[in-house]
């Protein structure tokens, strides 16, 4: 679910816990039979809170995984961006970590579905820089994780010139030894941070 929908229904569900609560607390003040409705509508509006709330989560991760899979199905075999584009995100690479003097040397990667391989020793991170039609799909995101572990990789970093999906940013969230950059402007921030966390893992 994406966040603002997920506040949306966490404020909706706070909303219908306060009115309930008042309500019930507003019957105290009340006898008989306004007392009676009072404390029914309380209790019912506040019964009422959770099961909203876990509406909105449990639809939120439906929606999620629909689109993920349906950015899979339209994008397939796609994701190879323009040689142009690859070109420019590698020697921006390349140029950054000259001007940082970080110890890590670049090289153009030597097999897999990778475009660059960032050495230094004990830790090889394999950069993949991918573009598809669609927001880039979970599944595209796990396959080259994987194929970097049978590869050697220690890291992956993989930056998407399209915005990756819901799911794919959670993918990456919690799977240790991979990075996803999905907005190019905030690019040397976070490969410094991936950098930064692949040489913690060897020390």
């Amino acid at each position: 679910m994406r966040p603002r929908r997920l506040a949306d229904g966490t404020r909706f569900a706070m909303a219908l816990t306060i009115a309930g609560g008042t309500a019930v607390m507003v019957g105290a003040w009340f006898d008989g039979y306004l007392q009676a409705v009072c404390l029914e509508l309380g209790g019912a509006v506040l019964l009422l809170a959770p099961l909203v709330l876990a509406e909105g989560v449990v639809t939120g991760r439906i929606g999620r995984r629909v689109e993920d899979g349906v950015a899979e199905a339209l994008n397939g075999a796609a994701g190879t961006p323009h040689p142009d584009d690859t070109a420019r995100i590698r020697d921006h690479l390349v140029d950054h970590l000259r001007r940082s003097g970080q110890a890590w040397q670049a090289m153009t990667a030597d097999s897999g579905p990778f475009d660059l391989a960032l050495e230094r020793p004990g830790s090889r991170i394999a950069v993949a820089i991918r573009q598809t039609p669609f927001a880039l799909d979970s599944a595209t995101v796990q396959r080259l994780h994987t194929e970097a572990r049978k590869l050697g990789h220690t890291e992956l970093v993989v930056i998407s010139l399209t915005s990756p999906t819901d799911l794919a940013e959670e993918l990456a969230l919690h799977t240790p030894g991979l990075t996803l950059i999905g907005d190019v402007a905030d690019l040397d921030a976070r490969l410094d941070n991936a950098l930064r966390t692949a040489a913690a893992r060897r020390s």
